[in-house]
């Protein structure tokens, strides 16, 4: 009915506002008729084949144009957020948990209007098959993607819980304490990424023979590092993943000694002309940079 009276009083013809929302010439002069009934005052003046408005007839025309403009706008708002598409980021199940995932409520806070999507898979997944916006790959700098800018490098420290730390029936002060306590560790490690194994650890350490009290194994890194907050051995923490927890005071490094890896992280992709992918693209380089990073600007090349 007040469509009716908006397409009326635009086109000031009852048969012009019937094309317009498929209705007859009819049913529009009915719609009308039973308003007026309701509002109790003429809209129209009806004169011979032509209409023209009355004082109330503008006076309601301009509030019911007003009224359905902002109805209009409101529904082109709700239809534009539910059918926009997340910006989709994949990278390594670990750095999800760990480091991506518990910085995305800053970024959220930042851009309110940007969606984002997060597929965790060890595997290298195409951008072209999976949709993928962005990428983060951990690899060696020769194995990086040509148009990929570097985050930040990796290195790997002993950690494990405060408590344990301070638990005056097993001190651990220095590497040969580590015969008292259990050690967390990966069941199995690739090739290139020796330091997780606990192994070569205790050759650096200088306790080759060392036997531990026990030995957890974990296919998952992040279930490995959680064992390891609630107090179940100690561990071998990768920085920058775990600066959150060693700032909290959620682990701590009973030793100083620490050991680089020869990979890096690195970002792939740049969004083209979308902005929302482009505002992620540019806040993962400052979280980068704020994580001890390497210079988030320096591109990777061959």
């Amino acid at each position: 009915m007040v469509r009716g009276f908006e397409a009326a009083a635009r086109h000031l013809s009852f048969t012009r506002a019937g094309g317009e929302l498929a209705l007859t010439q009819s049913a529009i002069s009915r719609q009308i008729r039973a308003l007026e009934e309701a509002l109790g005052a003429p809209l129209f003046v009806r004169m011979n084949r032509r209409l023209e408005l009355t004082e109330d007839g503008r006076r309601f025309a301009r509030a019911v144009s007003e009224a359905l403009g902002l109805i209009d706008a409101a529904a082109r708002e709700i239809a534009s957020h539910s059918a926009r598409e997340p910006v989709t980021v994949t990278t390594t199940m670990s750095f999800a948990s760990l480091w991506l995932v518990p910085r995305l409520a800053a970024f959220r806070q930042r851009h309110p209007d940007v969606d984002v999507r997060i597929v965790a898979d060890d595997a290298v997944l195409d951008p072209r098959v999976h949709r993928v916006d962005l990428a983060i790959r951990f690899c060696a700098p020769g194995a990086a993607p040509a148009d990929a800018v570097a985050l930040f490098d990796e290195s790997v420290i002993p950690v494990c819980s405060p408590g344990l730390l301070s638990d005056p029936a097993r001190p651990l002060r220095e590497p040969s304490d580590l015969a008292e306590h259990v050690l967390l560790a990966l069941a199995t490690v690739q090739s290139d990424m020796a330091w997780l194994d606990w192994a070569p650890w205790l050759v650096a350490l200088g306790v080759p023979s060392l036997r531990p009290a026990g030995v957890l194994s974990f296919t998952n890194y992040s279930q490995m590092i959680q064992a390891a907050i609630d107090g179940a051995g100690v561990a071998l923490a990768r920085l920058p993943l775990l600066e959150r927890s060693i700032s909290r005071g959620e682990l701590v490094a009973p030793f100083g000694h620490r050991q680089a890896l020869p990979r890096q992280y690195w970002l792939v992709g740049t969004g083209g002309s979308d902005p929302r992918v482009a505002a992620l693209r540019a806040w993962l380089l400052d979280e980068a940079i704020g994580a001890g990073a390497a210079p988030a600007g320096d591109d990777h090349e061959d």
